[in-house]
């Protein structure tokens, strides 16, 4: 009877873990009534998942993204570089593959938030252009290799758009609407089971 316990009490796992996620990619800044560019992307990601079985659950937690490229618009050529926070809540599905192999799929909605935009000109630097919340999608789809009954890494694709347009904050130099369209990453991830 001792044993049948001892073996219940291995097997029973806790249903709460953490994904953690870091990464590089790009994505495109879609203008209302200026040309569209491309932005760099580098990402990191802290989700608390919340396992109802074995392959389905629920995860939550912060994103930091930094955006940065060149650009032009009616004013000239420019370098952009943004911040922001992000806060999804995804379903979570991860699927056995082998013995050590899973396959981690995401999808789910966020809220987003610009903390920092910048824009620098030849003549000069325009600061906090845009700085609105937003909302969006996002989706993302991994393999990792278990390494003990805690850690497990492996490599994550992301992708993640915009619903709406955000608008400017009435500056001279970059007016109009824009969204963050195709946010796609590359990177590896960590997952630790408590």
């Amino acid at each position: 009877m001792l044993n049948t316990t001892l073996q219940a009490q291995e097997e029973k796992k806790s249903k709460v873990g953490l994904l953690i996620f870091g990464g590089i990619g790009y994505g495109k800044i879609m203008n209302e009534s200026e040309p569209n560019y491309n932005l760099n992307s580098n990402t990191g990601e802290i989700l608390v998942n919340y396992r109802f079985s074995k392959i389905v659950g629920i995860a939550s937690g912060i994103n930091y993204t930094v955006l940065n490229g060149n650009g032009f618009n009616s004013n000239g050529n420019f370098y952009h570089e943004r911040g922001m926070i992000k806060f999804p809540l995804l379903a979570t599905f991860s699927v056995p593959m082998a013995e050590h192999m899973k396959m981690f799929l995401s999808i789910g909605p966020y809220a987003s938030k610009i903390t920092s935009d910048e824009y620098q000109f030849l003549y000069g630097t325009e600061k906090d252009v845009f700085d609105s919340w937003n909302f969006g999608s996002q989706m993302n789809v991994g393999f990792s290799y278990q390494l003990n009954k805690e850690w497990g890494i492996g490599m994550n694709f992301s992708g993640q758009s915009d619903f709406a347009e955000i608008e400017s904050n009435n500056n001279a130099v970059v007016n109009g609407k824009q969204k963050t369209k195709s946010l796609t990453n590359l990177g590896l991830f960590f997952t630790v089971d408590f």
